[in-house]
């Protein structure tokens, strides 16, 4: 900040202000950005409203550009050099007439368009791939995956699962792995009796539900 002649601020931005700075984004659930002065953590962070984002998502890698530093440091993002995640996991819902997909991640502040909803209903649950969003209009998706009806118990389950990076099916080596381990269980039981001690025949009780894990 420039001090006047009686040495407060003037309101004018010094050359700080034309200062790029590179970092991970962070947004809050009302779609503002925070970033974090790169090599000077004790500044107050960086802010940067829903309409600067450039298209920016929570945990992106980003360079911001200065708009102002008086009341606080201001932004606006010039370039996602880097996607946090490229895939999350939504609702579809309609509006306007038209199937849309509302991110479960509250951070997510725009509805994604779908480029090839048509065989699919309001209330399914899926898994979208981003493929563009520079933050002047909605973004664009594809699904990937249709998980099913939202609020089913096992739907609910495979979406948080998915939702933070893991996959909910394996490899084709280790589904057949598990199919000669069913198919041979009646073999691995007599091997496995002259090692363990056989509890069969006594009562045993779970608190688990019928569908744990």
């Amino acid at each position: 900040m420039t001090p006047d002649k009686k040495g407060r601020p003037s309101g004018r931005p010094s050359q700080d202000k034309k200062k790029a700075l590179t970092g991970v984004i962070q947004l809050t659930r009302k779609g503002v950005g925070y970033l974090p002065w790169p090599d000077e953590p004790e500044k107050e962070d960086v802010e940067i409203q829903t309409p600067n984002l450039g298209g920016a998502l929570n945990g992106d890698t980003v360079e911001v550009e200065l708009t102002g530093l008086f009341p606080r440091p201001k932004g606006k993002v010039v370039k996602v050099i880097a996607r946090a995640k490229e895939e999350f996991v939504a609702t579809l819902r309609e509006q306007s007439g038209q199937l849309v997909a509302i991110a479960d991640d509250i951070k997510f502040y725009r509805p994604i368009s779908l480029m090839d909803g048509s065989k699919y209903s309001a209330g399914e649950k899926v898994l979208v791939r981003l493929i563009s969003f520079d933050g002047s209009k909605d973004p664009i998706g594809s699904i990937t995956e249709h998980l099913g009806r939202a609020g089913e118990h096992r739907v609910e389950m495979n979406a948080i699962v998915l939702e933070h990076g893991f996959s909910t099916t394996f490899p084709e080596a280790v589904e057949a792995e598990a199919r000669s381990i069913e198919e041979n269980h009646a073999k691995v039981i007599e091997a496995e009796l002259e090692k363990r001690t056989d509890f069969r025949d006594i009562p045993v009780f779970t608190i688990d539900p019928a569908d744990a894990k």
